[in-house]
This record gives structure tokens, sequence and C-alpha cells, in this order.
């Protein structure tokens, strides 16, 4: 039997609905078990969800710290070298082609995946994981 997930709203390619749509789930206001880090990054703006204490902090401060080294969310995706197996990724789903390129050439971190469902995304920062949003 599979397990059933909530009906939620799916996430879309507006930043602003996407914040507001985790932040009605997991109730930021209320939650503070929950972190909910907003970054500026140039012009870009990018907001990390996850709960205090499954995440090392000295790993979330570096993982910031490089985040907020760049110019903008796009100078690591606009690059065109090595992005082959990428588009073969995104394949079917070209929107996902700069996330996957971000987390490529911008994420200091082995285990990274790019995801669209909400359900799999609460599951995900439930499970001890952060989940970032990015503009």
């Amino acid at each position: 039997m599979e397990p059933k997930h909530a009906a939620y709203p799916a996430l879309t390619e507006s930043y602003p609905d996407n914040v507001a749509l985790l932040d009605g789930i997991f109730r930021v206001e209320e939650n503070f078990d929950l972190i909910k880090k907003p970054l500026k990054i140039g012009k870009d703006e990018m907001t990390l969800y996850y709960i205090d204490g499954f995440i090392k902090d000295t790993v979330m401060m570096k993982l910031m710290m490089s985040f907020l080294a760049l110019q903008d969310l796009t100078t690591a995706t606009e690059e065109q070298g090595g992005v082959g197996t990428l588009a073969e990724t995104a394949l079917g789903k070209p929107h996902l082609l700069p996330a996957l390129r971000f987390c490529a050439r911008a994420l200091p971190y082995v285990e990274t995946d790019v995801i669209t469902d909400t359900a799999m995304a609460v599951q995900m920062v439930l499970s001890g994981a952060a989940v970032m949003l990015g503009s």
C-alpha cells in the first residue's frame, strides 16, 4: 500500500507564491522548531526551510556563506559548458534546467535534488533535509 500524502497545491514557477505556500504549510509564524531563512543574493532571493537541530549549524552556515558569495542566482546557471547530462536529466522539463545547473555549479554539497512536488518538499523537511526556493 502506498503512503498517502496530503493534497497540497503544486509548486509553481512563482517564487513568492511558493514561499507563501510553504509558509502556510509549515506555519512558520507559529512553529519555533522550523527555520525559515530568507537570503538576498544580488537582485535575487532565496529561502531555506529546515528543522532546527536536524541540520548542523556549521554546515548550514557554510552553505549560506557560499550562497552569499554569489553575485546572483543566475550567474551560476548561465555557463554553458558541461550541461549535456543536465539537459538529459531535464528532458521534458526544460524549466528545471536552471535549478539543475545551480545545484551542479553553486551547491558545495553532494546530496542535492531538484523537485517540484510540494508533498515531497514537505516530507524532505520533516525528514531532516533542507528545502531551498529561489527566485
